[in-house]
């Protein structure tokens, strides 16, 4: 049975352009409050984004995630529930409400999820892990939830160690933007396997003073 394990099953090549952006200005809505409205409300609610759910009902564990002062607005689906979202998540079963709320997020141009289909949507919500100093976000091009969640895992635990590091190299191109060649040129010079080294061995300071000692931007961990 398995095998056309290698089939292409999503019917084509498909190409993913992925974004950061910022929690506080996002404005989700999303329709259906099921299992799966209550994941995606759970995961962009815990990173700070505005949620509405649209649904007649909803399940009770819902009520948990209230403490984030989510919307739950009771009713059938109205055009007017996208007007001022930004990203909207659809999560129902009824192929011909699905291809409604489609259409009127094309037509005002809104990014929608649809999550029976992904295809047939325009994307889907990626696996996201968070560290201190940067995040890191994984999605399969076939549709694969579990296999993406796999290698998010692994590419914490590889990726982890570089942590601080990051936020030290970070500190620093902000402190050298008031001089755009030095920055070009620390940045470059930091984004290396060798920095690493001497980051790791606590001699960071000491290798930049001894390359860019006239330069008063370092920075003490």
């Amino acid at each position: 049975m398995f095998e056309n394990h290698k089939e292409d099953l999503s019917g084509g090549e498909i190409s993913f352009s992925m974004l950061s952006l910022l929690s506080s200005k996002l404005r989700v809505g999303i329709i259906g409050a099921g299992k799966g409205g209550y994941i995606k409300a759970k995961h962009l609610l815990e990173r700070g984004c505005y949620v509405e759910v649209l649904s007649i009902d909803y399940e009770k564990k819902f009520e948990e995630l209230l403490k984030y002062n989510l919307k739950i607005i009771r009713g059938e689906y109205n055009k007017s529930f996208i007007l001022d979202k930004h990203l909207i998540i659809i999560v129902i079963d009824n192929d011909e409400d699905i291809r409604r709320i489609e259409h009127d997020c094309n037509s005002l141009y809104k990014i929608y999820i649809n999550s029976k289909s992904f295809t047939e949507g325009m994307g889907a919500i990626p696996v996201q892990k968070d560290m201190k100093n940067f995040i890191l976000g994984i999605s399969s091009k076939g549709g694969n939830p579990k296999g993406s969640l796999m290698m998010g895992e692994k590419a914490e635990n590889y990726l982890k160690k570089y942590d601080d590091f990051i936020g030290y190299t970070t500190s620093i191109r902000n402190k050298a933007k008031k001089f755009p060649n030095l920055k070009k040129s620390i940045t470059n010079f930091m984004a290396s396997e060798d920095f690493f080294f001497f980051f790791e061995k606590g001699k960071e300071n000491v290798v930049l003073k001894l390359f860019y000692e006239d330069d008063m931007i370092l920075y003490e961990r």
